[in-house]
């Protein structure tokens, strides 16, 4: 995926909670948010522990806490989750790959991870 194409999911994400902002009625904005987070758990959340378990296939765990800024037990607890989920295979152990050549998108992408 191109940079230009994550910063449009950004932009997106945005425009959602401009959209919800603009609502007058406090209620149904409550009830916009409330949905708009349930949403969030089932697909970003499930996607995001998928994404974890793929990564988890490829680099080391530490590799990938650094590279997300999270802590590695993270990394481990959502690949775990979706394994159980899907009923796959466990991970074995990866080694430490070279990553003084990656790519830092956070800059271009305006994010703090």
């Amino acid at each position: 995926m191109a940079i230009q194409r994550l910063s449009f999911v950004f932009d997106s994400f945005q425009s959602l909670i401009d959209q919800i902002d603009q609502q007058d009625d406090p209620a149904v904005r409550l009830a916009c948010y409330m949905y708009f987070l349930d949403l969030v758990q089932q697909r970003a959340v499930r996607g995001r522990d998928g994404a974890a378990y793929e990564a988890r296939t490829r680099y080391p765990v530490r590799d990938i806490g650094e590279i997300v800024g999270s802590d590695p037990s993270d990394v481990y607890y959502w690949a775990q989750r979706h394994k159980t989920r899907n009923s796959l295979a466990p991970l074995g152990r990866r080694y430490p790959q070279d990553l003084t050549r990656a790519k830092d998108i956070t800059q271009a992408l305006g994010v703090s991870r």
